[in-house]
């Protein structure tokens, strides 16, 4: 798999009313070069499945079983990124 040029990094608990939007507005974008890694930080609500039905191949999705917090979230989110 080639290596992308940006990674679009993002952190997420209880935003299952956002969070499809939100990945939506990057797969929307003219420039391609990218990927979405997303962490759930132990969600209740339905991101998780929201995401998932997205579909997209560009979504690297790490679900937490529980909440550990927006620092650690973010965290594992950027630990996984690998554009430049």
């Amino acid at each position: 798999m080639k290596t992308p040029l940006v990674s679009i990094v993002i952190a997420s608990y209880n935003h299952a009313a956002f969070v499809q939007a939100c990945v939506q507005s990057v797969l929307a974008q003219d420039f391609q070069d990218f990927e979405i890694v997303v962490t759930d930080d132990g969600s209740s609500d339905a991101t998780v499945e929201r995401l998932r039905a997205l579909g997209s191949p560009r979504i690297d999705l790490n679900v937490f079983p529980e909440n550990r917090g927006a620092c650690v979230a973010m965290n594992d989110a950027i630990g996984r990124a690998r554009g430049r």
